[in-house]
């Protein structure tokens, strides 16, 4: 008797307390909830909706199911498009640094699997993250080229977003130092002038004091895509 009387003591306790009897899906918010169960379908409309309001309402554990969904995404379609967009852009809002990898593979992605847009959107996303991860991959997306477009306005914005984490790579490209930029400029058939003009611009957008040196560097030197 006296064992059943503490049994259902304890059952009492368990049910009235919030810290016990929860799994994932109980401890989700609403809006998560709604995530999770139309992330089953990445790539349609209820999922779309669900990202928007999640992004809305900083919902910040929607990001793991948002970077999960996001490796489901297949095609190159309009609509696959549209649903890598949709993420990045809530990632990008949500602001959790573990969303920066995922991101990254949008941005540098050149495979044709995905339009250049997405790349776009995956910039400002990294802009709005604000992680010096970032630096490197966004300075060589200066010149990502697709069929002779670029996204160079998207970047260089979300560049000065980075401030000084973004100088050093540029600076790199500005001497001719990295070798990925040179592949790519090559293939776009892009003449070294232009890439440090390119370089140059976007330091000055950044308007760090740690650019300055760089640039009087650059400008000691024999180019007159800088100098000018």
């Amino acid at each position: 008797m006296a064992r059943a009387r503490g049994f259902a003591f304890l059952l009492l306790f368990v049910r009235s307390n919030p810290l016990f009897g929860q799994d994932v899906a109980q401890s989700d918010s609403a809006l998560v909830a709604e995530l999770r169960a139309a992330a089953a379908v990445p790539m349609s409309a209820p999922f779309a909706l669900a990202t928007d309001r999640c992004a809305q309402a900083a919902e910040r554990g929607a990001v793991p199911i948002l970077i999960e969904a996001l490796g489901r995404v297949r095609g190159v379609d309009a609509v696959a498009n549209q649903s890598r967009i949709g993420i990045a852009r809530a990632l990008g809002q949500l602001g959790d640094p573990a969303a920066v990898p995922a991101v990254l593979g949008l941005l540098e992605d050149q495979s044709g699997a995905q339009d250049l847009h997405v790349n776009r959107v995956a910039a400002e996303a990294l802009g709005r993250l604000g992680d010096p991860r970032a630096a490197e991959p966004l300075a060589r997306a200066l010149f990502l080229t697709v069929r002779g477009e670029s996204i160079q306005p998207a970047v260089r914005v979300a560049l000065a977003g980075l401030g000084q984490a973004g100088v050093e790579p540029l600076a790199r490209i500005l001497r001719n130092e990295d070798g990925v930029v040179r592949v790519r400029a090559d293939r776009a058939m892009l003449l070294p002038s232009l890439l440090s003009e390119i370089a140059a611009r976007a330091l000055g957008d950044i308007g760090d004091p740690a650019a300055v040196p760089v640039l009087l560097e650059a400008l000691r030197g024999d180019d007159p895509a800088v100098v000018a």
